[in-house]
């Protein structure tokens, strides 16, 4: 489980990589791409924080559904999937330090609540923090 998870980590990545690459090559003015590509640039700046597809809209000053669109098309995913995607994969990140307590992660990552963050982690990677932990020994 933990291979798959990682597999569809560096997959995604390399996605985000081109997906910027063509961002810089774009013209200055904004499109379709450059709007998903700064989303995902606000996304890594500030996952920590209760954001959402609204906050990063106004942030682009787009309309919500129109990013929403934007987001599904050229990401694959919903924008909320997105995100917690990123947060999880930062916690894996996380993780990889035994010092950092999962309370601690947990938050660290925009989750207020760690039992919610454990189950989403384990809905995602397919077991708990602490057994992701505990594989990586």
């Amino acid at each position: 489980i933990l291979d798959t998870f990682q597999k569809s980590a560096v997959a995604l990545d390399k996605d985000q990589m081109k997906l910027i690459q063509e961002c810089v090559t774009a013209p200055a003015c904004y499109n379709d791409t450059d709007y998903v590509s700064r989303a995902v640039k606000y996304i890594a700046g500030n996952f920590q924080n209760d954001i959402s597809i609204k906050s990063v809209a106004d942030y682009l000053y787009i309309s919500e559904s129109y990013l929403s669109r934007l987001f599904k098309i050229k990401m694959g995913k919903t924008f909320g999937d997105y995100l917690t995607y990123f947060r999880i994969k930062t916690a894996c990140n996380f993780l990889r330090k035994p010092d950092i307590k999962v309370h601690k992660i947990a938050n660290m990552v925009g989750y207020k609540d760690q039992r919610y963050f454990s189950v989403i982690f384990k809905k995602m990677v397919g077991m708990t923090p602490r057994e992701f932990r505990d594989n990586l020994e």
